[in-house]
């Protein structure tokens, strides 16, 4: 979750912050009830507010937002912005909101659970015919020539540092993509759209793509760039194209594991995939590169499971036909949730704690840490 540092570096994107203003200023009515998504600090319910919101519900689960009824009673708006600490997926609201604003964008708009939390506020939160803003994101994708980007994955690793050969490390860094801009004069190929997102209406949070890319001069791939442009509503749009303005969410490079020399008449072709697996995405993309005759050139497959480096034993543990029994620590941890009744205060959890597993910690407080931490989580 971000820091107050992060929504403040955040909220000094002027770009970004002009657009979303405007959206708000456009979209809400004095009888208009807003529901803002990933809050932060408050700033765009702050401005939904001011815009003449009858009512503000602010939702954020980072603890920024613990700042965010302060400031708006500094400016006297906190009689019109309920702020709630928590995912909006958890919350109902006492009446649907006319209006939803979300920038919930990382690199790509696929990122964390942003679109489940969108379908889940369409369908829950959100009036039939309420405005969302964003509206919707345009993703593109280029093939460039980076060796900047791609360097600064791999040479730690290739340079040989004090004489070791580190290389298998540098086939790993090429197994995730990376923020990193760069110029039109970098690209190989045109840029292609890869897809559009509608916010009024997706419900997959997943994306897989086929893209026949032709270089448009020669040179040497390194992996390709992806970015988004954002409708926030109709005539006010956002780009983190990386040959425009930088804001906030810069964009995607995905190296590929070796240079490859190309051409044109050459043919790059490149399934794209990300799925959401928990909480965040798994992204695989696979290069194939032929020549003007059809001869294949280079052949690469990136997963950015490769880059998770698990050991056998937790494989194992993750496998479907793995039995699971408790360790000390899920053992702990069951008796606690087991005394969280609502009938016994934290102290008297860690005391009992401390009677049915005495020799788990060195101190009453120790034991009282623990359980202060899993109250915090699960209660």
């Amino acid at each position: 979750m971000y820091s107050i540092y992060e929504f403040g570096q955040m909220m000094k994107d002027a770009i970004r912050m002009d657009a979303y203003q405007e959206a708000i200023r456009r979209v809400v009515r004095p009888d208009s009830i807003v529901l803002d998504i990933g809050t932060g600090t408050g700033i765009h319910a702050l401005m939904a507010a001011r815009a003449g919101a009858r009512h503000v519900y602010a939702i954020e689960p980072a603890d920024a937002i613990l700042v965010a009824p302060e400031v708006a009673r500094a400016n006297g708006l906190a009689d019109r912005i309920t702020f709630i600490q928590d995912f909006s997926t958890n919350v109902t609201l006492p009446v649907k909101a006319d209006v939803v604003v979300s920038d919930l964008h990382g690199r790509l708009p696929w990122y964390q659970r942003h679109i489940p939390t969108i379908v889940d506020a369409r369908r829950r939160l959100v009036k039939d015919h309420g405005t969302l803003v964003p509206q919707q994101d345009v993703v593109f994708l280029a093939a460039v020539e980076a060796p900047d980007l791609y360097a600064r994955a791999t040479d730690p690793w290739r340079q040989q540092p004090f004489g070791f050969d580190l290389s298998y490390v540098a086939s790993r860094t090429t197994q995730a993509f990376y923020s990193g801009r760069v110029g039109r004069d970098c690209f190989l190929t045109e840029a292609s759209q890869v897809t559009a997102l509608d916010y009024r209406s997706i419900t997959d949070p997943d994306v897989s793509v086929s893209l026949e890319l032709l270089p448009v001069r020669s040179g040497s791939l390194h992996g390709f760039i992806a970015w988004f442009d954002t409708e926030v509503i109709e005539d006010v749009r956002l780009t983190s194209a990386p040959f425009e303005p930088e804001i906030s969410y810069g964009s995607a490079f995905f190296p590929i594991a070796e240079p490859v020399s190309i051409a044109p008449g050459h043919t790059i072709r490149l399934s794209w995939r990300g799925s959401l697996q928990g909480d965040d995405y798994v992204w695989a993309w696979n290069v194939d590169v032929e020549d003007s005759a059809g001869v294949l050139r280079a052949k690469f497959h990136h997963t950015s499971l490769g880059l998770q480096l698990l050991s056998m034993d937790r494989l194992r543990k993750r496998a479907p036909s793995y039995q699971p029994t408790l360790g000390s620590d899920g053992t702990i941890d069951r008796i606690v949730l087991s005394l969280m009744t609502g009938e016994r205060t934290v102290a008297e959890i860690a005391r009992a704690l401390m009677a049915q597993a005495p020799d788990a910690f060195e101190s009453e407080a120790a034991a009282m840490e623990r359980v202060r931490t899993l109250s915090e989580r699960y209660t």
